[in-house]
């Protein structure tokens, strides 16, 4: 998570939550790169919190997973 945030960049803000959602790489296994999602609160004004992390769902997310993609109704 924390080469993920380290190298990524906000893609959403929840400012009523004091929480941001950065994308960023991490690398799993010495030639395994993913996009990770990771959720930090950032109330404190020295240190932030992981709320959760996860790698994006290919069907909701652009690739590189950067923008939601919009649902279409069926």
């Amino acid at each position: 998570m924390v080469e993920a945030i380290l190298n990524g960049r906000i893609i959403e803000a929840y400012p009523e939550d004091q929480r941001v959602l950065i994308c960023g790489r991490s690398t799993l296994l010495e030639n395994i790169t993913v996009y990770l999602h990771v959720v930090c609160e950032h109330v404190d004004p020295i240190y932030i919190e992981f709320v959760t992390a996860y790698i994006p769902d290919e069907n909701e997310w652009q690739f590189p997973p950067f923008r939601r993609l919009r649902h279409r109704r069926r």
